[in-house]
């Protein structure tokens, strides 16, 4: 297999480019899998060629290396997701190299009459959503499609003992009985952040962390309200985030809107992982792959996110840890894997 990307950039601060980081990881393993890595300078153990190309994937000597290679299928994974321009860099590829093209797709796109009928007539071979929801809309164009959800790292993300739970806490100077709400994510509008505020209003002994991954300028209005309303606010990248996750009693997932996370929001599974409860909306693959339960919640409005935690029956035992084991990286790329071989 061969890997087209332009997410293997440093640092790897938001879903998309921690997702692919991931799955090349793991794909690397399998014989004969080439990575190539677009627009970007960084030694990464995983790429094997690095080139710097236009939009229309032209550059010096990229197709020959293609052309070249063993295998037969590029697995094109686009920072774009399956845009329209995404799209047709997919149909260069299988013209110019004469292999078939798979497109991961990371987030689902809108499209117009035009554009629908444009990715009839240019698909690939296959476009991997990570939904089924997304999934039906392209097959319903007659586009081949399949969903696979993407993984979290069990390894790296675990649930800490009580007393290490009290050090995270004393480090971050938070009070060891406060109930601790936590959302990761970057800090814009379409994150619908503004359920925490709601959240925090009504119960302001809750202590409510956002680490966000972004600062932009549209932002800053959103970030101003948050820390007005005594929100704690993480700016900076945290290498390891796992402390982060078990110094919270609650992880919240209030997105909305389909362009607020990829389709499989990582930081969910993450706090899975570390076995936080989980209050969430039904975004993406998670009504997949995750029913509702004592410790993982499916809500519409901020006021229940607050009735949830205190109804909340505690001391309980979280499940989620276990959740999330048909989740690891390594099953996610060995599906991956047969899904393009088959």
């Amino acid at each position: 297999m061969i890997i087209v990307t332009d997410n293997l950039k440093l640092p790897f601060d938001e879903g998309a480019k921690i997702a692919t980081k991931n799955l090349a990881h793991q794909l690397k393993r399998y014989n004969n899998t080439y990575i190539i890595s677009l627009n970007s300078r960084d030694n990464l153990p995983e790429v094997d060629s690095y080139f710097q190309i236009n939009k229309l994937l032209l550059g010096d000597n990229f197709y020959h290396v293609i052309r070249h290679h063993d295998s037969n299928a590029i697995l094109y994974i686009p920072s774009g997701s399956a845009s329209i321009f995404s799209v047709l860099r997919s149909k260069l590829l299988s013209c110019f190299t004469g292999k078939s093209v798979y497109l991961l797709a990371l987030q689902p796109r809108q499209y117009n009459v035009a554009t629908k009928l444009f990715i009839k007539i240019l698909h690939p071979k296959l476009i991997i959503t990570l939904s089924k929801n997304t999934t039906q809309q392209f097959n319903g164009l007659k586009i081949p499609s399949l969903p696979l959800p993407l993984g979290v790292d069990d390894t790296q993300y675990i649930q800490f003992d009580s007393k290490q739970k009290k050090l995270v806490r004393e480090h971050r100077n938070i009070v060891l009985d406060k109930t601790v709400l936590l959302h990761v994510g970057h800090i814009q509008r379409s994150r619908n952040l503004e359920w925490l505020i709601e959240v925090k209003r009504k119960n302001p002994d809750f202590e409510i962390i956002v680490v966000g991954s972004t600062f932009n300028e549209d932002d800053k209005s959103l970030y101003g309200t948050l820390v007005r309303e005594g929100i704690v606010v993480i700016r900076e990248y945290i290498p390891n985030m796992v402390e982060i996750y078990n110094l919270a009693d609650y992880y919240i997932f209030p997105v909305l809107k389909h362009n607020g996370a990829i389709e499989t929001p990582l930081s969910v599974l993450e706090a899975m992982a570390c076995n936080l409860p989980v209050i969430t909306t039904r975004f993406g693959s998670l009504p997949d792959v995750f029913e509702s339960c004592d410790d993982f919640h499916y809500v519409e409005s901020a006021s229940e996110i607050t009735k949830i935690i205190h109804q909340r029956v505690s001391p309980t035992v979280c499940q989620n840890r276990k959740r999330i084991k048909p989740f690891t990286w390594e099953a996610i790329a060995r599906e991956l894997v047969d899904i393009v071989e088959q």
